[in-house]
This record gives C-alpha cells, sequence and structure tokens, in this order.
C-alpha cells in the first residue's frame, strides 16, 4: 500500500468516525430525553469490514442468539442501516426501558427494543444528513431476534451481489447499572457509498 493509500484510508476513517461521534451524541441526548436519565456513550470504533469479517468485528459468535433491527435508506443515497446487540444487552435494554419484569422477548419487550432501535437509527440518519446535506428517508425498523448468522444474512442477500463492504459502528450505551455493547451496520452499493464519501469531502473508493 503505497503512502497515498494509507493517508486517503485514515482520512475515511477520520470522516467516518466523526459520522458515528455526532450520530452517537444526538442518539445521547435523544435517549436521555426519553429515559429521563443521563446516559453515557463511548467514542465509536469504526471500521470498514467485508460481509465476511462482519461476525468477528460484532464479537458475536454465528450461533449466538442476537437481536437485530433492520430500516432501509432511500433518497440520494441507498442503504439497509441495522442495529445489532447480543440477547445479554437486549435483555438490558428492556429492563432499562420497561423494568425487569418484562421479558425481553415479549411482545412489549420488542416494541421498547424497535422503539430505542429507531431512535438510535434515526439518530445517525440525522448526522448522515446533517453532514453531507443528503436528502434520504429511511422505513421504520423491523425486528429479528435469531442466531447471529441468520439475522447478518438479511443485509448480506439484499446487497451481496453489488457490495461487499459494510460500515460498522460500534459504541457501548451506559445508564446506571445497564450497559448495552450495539453495534450499526450501514451497507450500501458502491456508488451510494462513493456518493457518501464524495459529500464528506473525501471522494473516491475505498
Amino acid at each position: 500500500m503505497s503512502n497515498n493509500d494509507s493517508a486517503y484510508i485514515t482520512n475515511v476513517r477520520n470522516t467516518l468516525t466523526e459520522l458515528g461521534n455526532i450520530g452517537a451524541g444526538n442518539a445521547s441526548t435523544s435517549l436521555s430525553v426519553l429515559l429521563k436519565s443521563m446516559i453515557s456513550v463511548s467514542p465509536p470504533e469504526v471500521k470498514l469490514c467485508d460481509f465476511r469479517e462482519l461476525e468477528n468485528a460484532v464479537g458475536i459468535s454465528e450461533e449466538e442468539l442476537a437481536v437485530g433491527v433492520f430500516s432501509t435508506i432511500d433518497g440520494e443515497i441507498d442503504a439497509v442501516i441495522s442495529f445489532i446487540m447480543p440477547k445479554d444487552d437486549a435483555k438490558n435494554l428492556v429492563g432499562m426501558v420497561m423494568g425487569e419484569d418484562v421479558e425481553w422477548d415479549s411482545e412489549i419487550g420488542k416494541s421498547a427494543i424497535s422503539e430505542i432501535s429507531n431512535i438510535l437509527i434515526g439518530s445517525y440518519v440525522a448526522s448522515l444528513e446533517n453532514l453531507t446535506n443528503a436528502k434520504v428517508r429511511y422505513t421504520l425498523p423491523e425486528i429479528c431476534i435469531d442466531m447471529l448468522g441468520a439475522i447478518l444474512s438479511v443485509p448480506y442477500i439484499e446487497f451481496s451481489q453489488i457490495s461487499d463492504k459494510s460500515l460498522l459502528l460500534s459504541s457501548e450505551f451506559k445508564v446506571g447499572d445497564y450497559k448495552i455493547d450495539g453495534h450499526i451496520i450501514m451497507i450500501s452499493s458502491p456508488h451510494s457509498f462513493d456518493k457518501l464519501m464524495d459529500r464528506l469531502g473525501v471522494g473516491g473508493v475505498v
């Protein structure tokens, strides 16, 4: 890899980290208002991954039960964006919102997960719009509870024919005694990713 390539990739990661920081900050503010409690968010870890690297990158085994919440983005940028977390963190999330008496995989629990995920995804989409001035919209999220391998197959099936890259933003959310390790994954076509980089002032394709 040449020095120019290395500098370019570093620039891309720095730019995407800024996007992640703004999104995490927006999410923290929105959730703090909703829950009436201060939420701390760690600086996001940003990775550009091949599809086949995602399982290792999120730190959950392929056979482990996980929760995925999916939304699609369309407009000037097309993508699938998802929020993924391990089962135990889904339990923490429901306990944080609804109390310990509510089962995490009940209809009420899944509704709470969807509502919080919608806020998280919306916060990242809003930061994307603000930084790029792109006009995009996203669908209401759909929740999926399954083994991680099955969950990751959803965006893979949609985009594997046109792209093999994904953007992964991982942050830790804390409120009181609860901790949630959440992973925002965005997968788009090369054309949309190139447009995103161009709007962020980086340009080119990774």
